[in-house]
């Protein structure tokens, strides 16, 4: 792998800038198929022209995060319900009991750290990788290495705010429909019974959609933001709250879509995995689990990164729709310009 990134001319990273902005501005760009398939086949362009660095980032960074989910799914769906007392230890002491209990939230815990602090290198190097294939840079896995020490501090700040404000609105939220149902139950005046019923369903689907919908298209373009701007925290969200403006629809779409799918795979791997099939699925050979867990692995690995991927691109087709460059100084001012002269010619060529 060589660490030398050469670089195509300014010319040639604003005619990619200019025909995914056409394909962007037509009416299929305006549908949730067609937003896709635009950015699925830009997924695949990528795909393409750097296969060696993706599978590089693949099986070194995403695949171990991953493994790591997964392994902590496992625990925390086997070793915890064995640590409730006279469960499955009867005989046990209280001694043993609190031991156990002890070394499993331990594991659980020391696990949910190391997921944690490898979605970041996730994050920084598939944004980082993507941004620079699009904008036509011959880039190795070396260099994505080279790189990350840069980023990861933007990244982990953004990730901590991301996850202080999923929580803290989701805690919110439920904290508000409980108690709205609560003081439901406390009256017997029929009409406000059920405009405290109607309240209730409204926060629980609001719950649903900042958690799905909202929350993952702003972070989402947040870690844009904090891969190629100067800003990361509640900067990042800011900035990407603006970078959405007017495309909030297209954002929403694009959520969903990913939300529903990823929750189709989990429920195939749950399946697969004999959580919610029959019991004799338990008794099957070990060196069945091992290939069927690696399936399920290499599965969710393989969709964290195109998801990934997914949505540094919509990152940035959002520059491309605000006119901004990805780069913001340097060449970028000379791409502005020249987005800015092509839109009025444009414009001219309509009236």
């Amino acid at each position: 792998m060589s660490s030398d990134a050469s670089s195509t001319t300014p010319d040639d990273s604003i005619q990619r800038m200019i025909h995914m902005r056409d394909e962007f501005y037509t009416d299929e760009g305006k549908t949730l198929c067609g937003l896709n398939r635009i950015l699925v086949n830009q997924i695949s362009k990528a795909l393409r022209e750097s296969v060696q660095l993706l599978i590089w980032i693949q099986f070194t960074l995403v695949l171990p995060a991953m493994l790591v989910f997964v392994c902590n799914l496992y625990n925390f769906l086997t070793l915890v319900p064995k640590l409730v007392p006279n469960a499955d230890f009867p005989d046990a002491d209280d001694a043993t009991l609190a031991r156990r209990k002890n070394y499993g939230l331990g594991i659980l815990f020391g696990l949910a750290v190391a997921y944690f602090l490898l979605t970041i290198n996730v994050l920084a190097a598939i944004n980082y990788a993507t941004g620079n294939i699009y904008k036509g840079h011959k880039v190795s896995f070396l260099d994505v290495l080279k790189a990350l020490p840069g980023l990861w501090k933007g990244f982990l700040i953004t990730t901590l705010w991301s996850s202080l404000l999923t929580y803290g609105a989701l805690l919110v939220l439920w904290i508000t429909a409980s108690l709205t149902l609560y003081f439901s139950y406390q009256t017997t005046n029929g009409p406000f019974i059920v405009v405290m019923y109607m309240t209730t369903l409204f926060l629980l689907l609001a719950f649903v959609f900042v958690s799905t919908t909202f929350i993952p298209a702003v972070t989402a373009v947040a870690n844009g933001v904090t891969c190629f701007e100067d800003c990361c925290g509640l900067k990042a969200f800011h900035k990407a709250m603006a970078l959405l403006e007017d495309l909030w629809l297209m954002a929403f779409k694009g959520a969903t879509f990913e939300s529903i799918s990823i929750r189709l795979v989990v429920i195939e791997i749950y399946m697969l995995s004999g959580f919610t099939g029959p019991s004799e699925l338990e008794e099957i050979q070990l060196w069945t689990k091992l290939l069927v867990g690696g399936v399920m692995v290499l599965m969710l690995s393989i969709y964290m990164q195109a998801s990934t991927m997914y949505w540094s691109l919509f990152y940035i087709t959002c520059k491309i729709y605000h006119h901004e460059s990805l780069e913001p100084r340097g060449s970028g001012q000379y791409e502005r310009i020249v987005l800015n002269e092509i839109d009025s010619e444009s414009v001219g060529e309509r009236v």
